[in-house]
């Protein structure tokens, strides 16, 4: 079928997938029509994620994950990145959609200039040049870890906060080289760095908006802040069969791309608590070792586990909405930089701690220390939760996404067809 709205996310990640899944299934209950485009874990298999939610799908090859999982934009040789322009081409070639809708994709953003094809982007604001912010330095940046060998960490650290911004621009116009020399073989224009090739041709749309994200002022028109946009399971009758309520819940999650190295670390710090953490794997293979207070399911409705837990121990992703709607304390165990960043944001608010996943790695006790730490003075995050938890229900941002792309499709089929008959 040709004429779709092809949506191509990175197909690894739960958040870019989960909230790409959404726009999708309400565009499609709608009447458009939508394709799904991938091979990750979420997307390709019988059973997955997208094709439960009856999202018809295409395979397309993905990102290396080995290369995702470091922080920063490194994502593609020449080589790969070069593979991957030429399996989406081939794609679309193949179903000749009249929109795509990316997420944390930047290699499709090449293929649909190529094609002439118009993009609308979901993003995090922190990947572009909307984010009103000050950057600083993720602690496993490549960058960060050659200069606090160096210096050490401490001084490592504080000449890195001074530098960063000057850093980052010569890194973001670095990663976005590759990226223009296949541009200018097609005789396209160059981005000026990796933050502009986020953005999408026809709209941008910054999913993680205020009041939780600062954005810079006088957005471009083509710029959008629907309000948070995130994925939650349904909490289907008998979600929780199985949960043992034998002692009072924590929520735990890792997100669905962790350091590995962490899990070690989770089994050491949770055992012998007198917890029972209620873990959603988003369908991560966990290493041997784990707790008997530890009940993990592939997936769980994370607002409805949130609700009966004392505290949600999660990773800085999308999840830190979720625990706003249902007032949770929050502790986040960061793993790269946007979750780093989201850390800042939550202490600000006064809604939960933060750590880095390094402390709970390097440090025996620190995260259980933390964990005692936090239940014992719950009640100070109970304002700052009630603050924000009106404001962050992702259905606004869901239909406010879907009116926007619905029109774009249209207003391109009406100016397709004035054409054809000129």
């Amino acid at each position: 079928m040709t004429g779709q709205i092809a949506f191509v996310p990175h197909s690894w990640g739960l958040s870019h997938v989960g909230r790409s899944l959404l726009v999708a299934r309400e565009l499609q209950r709608r009447g458009y029509p939508v394709l799904f485009c991938g091979d990750g874990p979420l997307v390709g298999p019988e059973g997955s994620l997208v094709r439960r939610g009856g999202v018809p799908v295409a395979p397309l090859a993905d990102m290396e994950m080995h290369r995702v999982l470091v922080n920063g934009f490194g994502f593609h040789t020449r080589e790969s990145l070069r593979r991957l322009v030429n399996a989406e081409l081939a794609l679309i070639g193949e179903i000749s959609p009249r929109l795509i809708v990316s997420d944390y994709r930047p290699s499709v953003h090449v293929s649909a200039a190529i094609a002439r094809v118009p993009v609308a982007t979901l993003i995090n604001a922190c990947y572009t040049h909307f984010w009103g912010d000050r950057i600083t330095p993720p602690l496993e940046h490549p960058v960060t870890v050659r200069v606090t060998r160096l210096l050490g960490r401490t001084l490592g650290m504080a000449v890195l906060r001074q530098l960063a911004p000057r850093i980052a621009q010569g890194i973001f116009r670095k990663d976005a080289e590759i990226y223009n020399e296949l541009l200018g073989e097609h005789g396209l224009p160059p981005h000026a760095d990796i933050k502009r090739l986020f953005e999408g041709s026809l709209a941008t749309f910054l999913v993680d908006g205020p009041p939780w994200v600062k954005l810079a002022r006088n957005l471009p028109d083509r710029v959008h802040v629907p309000g948070p946009l995130y994925w939650s399971a349904d909490p289907a009758p008998g979600w929780d069969d199985g949960i043992p309520e034998d002692l009072p819940w924590i929520y735990l999650s890792a997100g669905s791309t962790a350091n590995p190295e962490v899990f070690p670390a989770l089994w050491r710090e949770l055992a012998d608590l007198p917890y029972r953490f209620v873990m959603a794997s988003a369908g991560l293979a966990l290493p041997d070792g784990m707790p008997p207070n530890v009940t993990v399911r592939p997936f769980l409705p994370a607002p409805a586990a949130m609700a009966r837990s004392r505290l949600a121990i999660i990773n800085g992703g999308p999840s830190v909405y979720q625990a706003c709607t249902t007032r949770t304390p929050m502790l986040v165990v960061a793993m790269r930089g946007d979750q780093e960043w989201n850390s800042r944001d939550l202490e600000r608010f006064g809604v939960g701690r933060a750590i880095h996943c390094r402390h709970a790695i390097d440090r025996p006790g620190y995260l259980r220390g933390t964990i005692g730490a936090m239940l014992a003075d719950a009640a100070r995050y109970a304002p700052g939760l009630a603050a924000l938890s009106g404001q962050m229900d992702a259905r606004p941002a869901v239909e406010r996404v879907a009116d926007w792309i619905g029109a774009a499709y249209e207003r391109l089929g009406a100016a397709a067809a004035e054409k054809v008959i000129a």
